[in-house]
């Protein structure tokens, strides 16, 4: 399987996506148990193993639990420094 290459926007993405699973104290097994797949499918999709259009799927699904879970406390993505 050829491996997508994450853009500049989704890698910042996924480092956010992190940065919140830190900061609300949940893993990734904890997300996927959320939404009930695998550790496997929510890490890999972190590193870009899937094509554009899966991969920011998973990271909105993502991004709107945390933003949930974390309330005020969500680190939003920092998108000016890419260009």
């Amino acid at each position: 399987m050829i491996q997508y290459q994450l853009t500049p926007t989704e890698r910042e993405r996924a480092t956010t996506i992190r940065a919140n699973l830190t900061r609300s104290k949940l893993t990734t097994l904890d997300l996927a148990k959320h939404f009930g797949t695998s550790r496997t499918l929510v890490q890999d999709a972190l590193k870009g193993r899937y094509n554009e259009k899966t991969t920011n799927a998973w990271f909105t699904k993502y991004e709107d639990y945390l933003l949930n879970v974390l309330g005020v406390r969500y680190i939003q993505p920092y998108f000016n420094d890419l260009n």
